[in-house]
């Protein structure tokens, strides 16, 4: 079980470091291509990129708290209200970017007329998808966890 927790650790640290190097390079970079191409919309320019870095904020949040609960799962406490409460969180925090990219929509909306890219609306609304997704899995586990717990025999 340790190899498990240990490859999905792994995995949480390189998506870390993938979404750092979004924020630091990608992110700027797109802003400033945004400007050039998209002059007259500003505002819902600023306001793509600040959902981008609050989801990407939620994001470490969500990881952080994953990490705990692999970290539990080696320490043999994964039925514990400590496991619950990072549960919690992470369905919280996943949620949010679910929020976050909802608001980036209406961007994308005009973006796509624009370009006439109806297949960027039908992406981003997949990409929205996702996190809810995620959200409801989580939903599910707290549950199960608190069942879980409440079953457990104490010592």
């Amino acid at each position: 079980m340790k190899f498990l927790t240990l490859f999905l650790k792994l995995i949480l640290i390189v998506l870390g470091l993938m979404v750092l190097l979004l924020c630091t390079l990608g992110f700027p970079d797109l802003f400033e291509k945004l400007k050039i191409i998209y002059p007259h919309y500003f505002l819902e320019q600023s306001l793509f990129i600040a959902g981008l870095y609050a989801s990407a904020i939620l994001f470490y949040f969500a990881s952080i708290n994953a990490y705990r609960i692999l970290n539990l799962i080696d320490h043999h406490t994964a039925f514990s209200t400590t496991a619950l409460n990072a549960i919690i969180k992470v369905k919280k925090a996943v949620f949010g970017m679910g929020v976050c990219y909802m608001f980036l929509l209406p961007f994308i909306y005009r973006v796509a007329i624009i370009e006439q890219a109806p297949g960027m609306v039908l992406m981003m609304s997949a990409i929205v998808a996702v996190p809810y997704i995620l959200a409801t899995f989580a939903a599910i586990l707290e549950r199960l966890l608190k069942e879980a717990i409440q079953l457990k025999p104490v010592h």
